[in-house]
């Protein structure tokens, strides 16, 4: 493996890094979908956007390295199942809280629906990551896939190329996890699909 291999990894595991994936979807809500690109006023696009980068990338982060600094987290492999599983914990009632502020700017129901179910998951998931390995990169990439199938379904989509280039991210995501140690090709592969079959189930085949 080279440093390059390595170097590549990294870059596209901090490109698609869990904490990014919301705002990927707000993007894919807003711009790849029929109903929503037409509908919703830009200045609204805008400020959701704003708003979803502040929370669910700036704030955590920021917090992140605050207890870093004050050396509240010591990474070790004792204790880093744990506060992947609080972090998870908290990303979703963010997320929540997110569903819920979207109620007050007359978003379309399925985005606050979806929010509300994707709270619950990434709960969930967080609870199981106390026990046990969780790769939030394929629960991410998942809900993403899942998501634009689900808009093909019910004729808001209708870019087969784009369904393309996202199963594409899938493969160099997984690669990259690999490449890094992070996952074995079998688990990020189940992983992935719990997700996708999980978004499906929850927004169900019926607009």
């Amino acid at each position: 493996m080279s440093v390059f291999e390595k170097n590549i990894a990294s870059v596209i595991n901090t490109i698609f890094h869990p904490l990014c994936i919301p705002t990927y979807i707000i993007i894919l809500f807003f711009y790849c979908n029929i109903y929503t690109s037409n509908v919703i006023n830009a200045n609204i696009k805008l400020y959701v956007l704003l708003f979803m980068i502040l929370v669910s990338i700036i704030i955590p982060c920021l917090c992140f390295f605050a207890i870093k600094k004050a050396r509240i987290y010591v990474p070790s492999e004792e204790n880093k199942k744990l506060w992947t599983g609080m972090f998870a914990c908290m990303m979703a009632v963010v997320f929540f809280a997110i569903s819920r502020s979207f109620t007050g700017i007359n978003l379309p129901w399925i985005m606050i629906l979806f929010f509300m179910w994707n709270a619950m998951f990434i709960f969930l998931c967080g609870l199981v990551s106390i026990f046990a390995k969780i790769n939030f990169y394929a629960i991410g990439i998942g809900e993403i896939i899942a998501l634009y199938i689900w808009f093909m379904k019910n004729g808001l989509a209708s870019n087969q190329l784009f369904l393309f280039i996202l199963i594409f991210l899938f493969g160099i995501i997984g690669w990259a996890q690999i490449i890094k140690n992070k996952s074995l090709a079998i688990n990020y592969c189940l992983e992935t699909l719990i997700s996708i079959l999980f978004v499906l189930i929850a927004l169900g085949f019926k607009y």
